[in-house]
């Protein structure tokens, strides 16, 4: 399990004899918010767990502790590594105090059950609350909570929880923004020559204005401190992204499902009529096929599912920007058909 962060208050005298004392938390999250236990009695949260009994292992601690705490039930399958904190400073007992707090990311059941507080919980009127990592922070950083605050055990278990709430935060509940981009206006003026019949059109790059349009985009002040462009691989997109990317100095990647919509699922070229006629269907029917038909154009299902599988893989990314086809943004992003260098926003 990674190393979180050291709270080591180098107090002691090296080494002399050592007292541990390893604990488990659990981070179970709903709706974008955290299980957390609420002392009433003193206005403080903390994630809910405990020490280790026995020869426990860490995950059986887990189960246990966090349903006598919250009555919550972890589902033990659903449980994962997120990482430990060790707390070093001079020992009431012995030389060296050494606590080691692990923590895992974990689900419960939808059922909760009574809770199992010893004495000191219920004195400190423990509850089960759902609130955001920031409203944990918060209250701890500025409530009173009385006689507790002169404890200095109480100070570092709050400052380690706050640490733990940050980090979880940054990398768990922090969401990606991905920056829907329409191509700029495309260059048609050559369609007449070979290499530009049948497929070869969507090699077609962008007309002057369609530059200008997308050198425009780049100055928008939602893309600063992006991380990089994705692109559809057809001209006009690669097109765009280039123009963007010697703006912004961003790295592009080509994803070859971002392609625009096709009316024929297995690659076969349709002349205009037949093209038409299938996106005509298309938008008749919201991106389906009609009732009794059976067609080979995609879906709106095809379209969300190869879009995701996408995204999905940039999503240890803070700032995405996606350079595609309007159909695409349309259906997608569930929007009117969106203008040459368009800018929509999306998260995931």
């Amino acid at each position: 399990m990674r190393e979180l962060f050291v709270m080591d208050k180098k107090n002691y005298k090296a080494g002399g004899s050592v007292g541990r004392r390893p604990s488990v938390r659990g981070i179970i999250i709903k709706d974008d918010k955290l299980a957390m236990i609420h002392s009433l009695k003193y206005n403080y949260y903390k994630l809910p767990g405990g020490g280790i009994e026995g020869v426990e292992c860490l995950e059986d601690t887990l189960v246990r502790e966090v349903k006598e705490e919250s009555g919550l039930v972890v589902l033990k399958d659903s449980i994962q590594e997120f990482g430990y904190v060790k707390r070093i400073e001079k020992g009431k007992y012995e030389d060296i105090f050494l606590q080691e707090n692990f923590y895992f990311l974990c689900e419960a059941s939808e059922i909760i059950e009574e809770q199992n507080l010893d004495d000191y919980e219920n004195e400190e009127q423990f509850v089960l609350e759902f609130v955001t990592p920031e409203e944990a922070i918060r209250v701890n950083r500025e409530s009173n909570h009385y006689e507790k605050s002169e404890k200095e055990i109480f100070r570092g278990m709050i400052e380690r929880e706050n640490r733990v709430l940050e980090i979880v935060k940054e990398e768990v509940l922090t969401k990606t923004k991905f920056y829907f981009v329409r191509h700029g206006k495309t260059d048609y003026s050559e369609e007449t020559y070979p290499i530009y019949q049948g497929m070869g059109l969507n090699i077609c790059t962008l007309s002057e204005e369609g530059v200008t349009q997308i050198e425009n985009v780049a100055k928008d002040t939602r893309f600063q401190n992006a991380d990089i462009i994705i692109t559809s691989p057809y001209g006009r997109t690669l097109h765009s992204a280039g123009v963007l990317s010697r703006s912004l100095n961003l790295e592009v990647k080509v994803e070859t499902k971002l392609h625009e919509w096709i009316a024929s699922k297995d690659g076969q070229w349709l002349n205009t009529e037949e093209a038409d006629h299938c996106y005509r269907l298309f938008t008749e029917n919201k991106g389906y096929y009609p009732d009794g038909e059976l067609c080979n154009y995609e879906t709106l299902d095809d379209i969300k599912n190869r879009i995701n599988e996408v995204l999905n893989k940039y999503t240890s990314y803070k700032k995405v920007i996606v350079v595609c086809h309007g159909t695409i943004m349309q259906y997608f992003l569930n929007i009117d058909h969106p203008n040459n260098g368009e800018i929509v926003e999306y998260e995931l």
